[in-house]
């Protein structure tokens, strides 16, 4: 028997090539590491009021930095995942939040609860996250 005929039989010739298919690498999902809960500041200048009834707990919000922002460079808006501006962060929490998005970090936000009949200042409550990939 020549060594080609032994490898064969005995060898790699017997062992299926589907033994060794590599899965490719699940991509792991990142933690969120919750920062804060608030109301949203400023919800009855925008759109939030006219959206109110296709808000539901648990939908994404948009997080962005208004570094531009006259009134507040620390500016943070939330918006719906259709870009509907539902307004800030509130003023006396996104010192933190700024910082970390000015490092290149990235947030996201999830609508906790929904309170319809409260005043327009207490109508959605908004949890924050830091994203933080998994390695």
């Amino acid at each position: 028997m020549n060594r080609e005929t032994f490898l064969k039989v005995f060898g790699m010739g017997l062992v299926s090539p589907a033994l060794f298919k590599l899965d490719p690498p699940t991509q792991k999902k990142p933690e969120l590491i919750k920062l804060s809960e608030f109301f949203i500041a400023g919800f009855k200048f925008y759109e939030g009021n006219k959206i109110l009834s296709n808000l539901n707990p648990g939908d994404r919000i948009n997080v962005i930095h208004e570094t531009e922002n006259k009134y507040d460079n620390r500016a943070i808006r939330l918006e719906t995942q259709s870009g509907k501006k539902l307004g800030y962060i509130p003023r006396d929490s996104n010192e933190i939040p700024s910082n970390i998005l000015k490092e290149n970090q990235k947030l996201t936000a999830t609508i906790k609860e929904i309170y319809p009949t409260e005043p327009d200042w207490h109508k959605v409550y908004i949890e924050l996250f830091l994203i933080q990939p998994k390695l």
